[in-house]
């Protein structure tokens, strides 16, 4: 039984998070979904110094993203983003590869080379089943983990109910989480209406002012014109 995730980086603790354990099946809606993790990958890449802000000193959304020459990935499988974010804002950035206004959904790529490594690992089993007997239906359950996504989901609870002081992962992920919207999912024992109340003040948490809040920021663009689009 597997109880460290492979090269665990903010996206890949998301993913954990948003997969359910018994369906096997991304507890957000698709649109919600590719917008944070295509926002958690942006701040991955920032974090490793892979990306940067190539003018610190414009406006906020005037801010354009560059490709750092020669500078680590936190794994392969962020390439393609790293590559598509650079001359970009950074609310086209994480759009883009969200898959708003563009041809590719990079962020849906990203996360299903992320979950392949799970299964690698050990973390999560694929089932190939299919809706309606037609439809690719992929499902990710848990091979019973016990351990490290345990521990994560504990540590965000303490943040959550208990008032501990989150590290500034634990800050993104938390942000990231009420912004899909899933945070009374992942503690369905707690009260559902604290749970919804600490996820919006997550967002908004202190810890993460500056480029994480313009990435997050970006996030809600991405989710509210993939709505638009859906319903036009």
């Amino acid at each position: 039984m597997a109880t460290t995730a492979p090269n665990t980086t903010l996206t890949s603790d998301l993913l954990l998070l948003l997969w359910d354990d018994e369906s096997g099946r991304p507890l957000a809606v698709s649109t919600k979904l590719e917008a944070v993790v295509a926002g958690a990958a942006v701040l991955d890449l920032l974090d490793s110094g892979a990306l940067e802000i190539e003018n610190p000193t414009a406006k906020p959304k005037k801010q354009t993203l560059a490709r750092v020459p020669g500078a680590a990935l936190p794994s392969p499988e962020f390439e393609e983003i790293a590559e598509y974010a650079h001359g970009r804002t950074i609310k086209k950035a994480v759009g883009g590869a969200a898959g708003v206004n563009a041809t590719r959904t990079r962020s849906k790529d990203l996360r299903r080379a992320l979950l392949d490594k799970f299964v690698e690992s050990g973390l999560l089993q694929f089932e190939d089943s299919r809706a309606l007997g037609i439809f690719p239906w992929p499902r990710y359950r848990a091979t019973y983990q016990g351990g490290y996504e345990d521990a994560l989901r504990e540590r965000l609870r303490g943040s959550l109910i208990e008032h501990r002081t989150p590290t500034l992962h634990e800050a993104g992920l938390l942000a990231l989480l009420g912004t899909a919207k899933v945070t009374h999912k992942l503690f369905p024992h707690d009260d559902k209406k604290l749970v919804k109340r600490r996820a919006k003040e997550a967002i908004k948490d202190e810890a993460l002012a500056g480029t994480p809040q313009l990435v997050l920021g970006a996030v809600q663009s991405a989710i509210a014109a993939a709505a638009a689009a859906a319903s036009s």
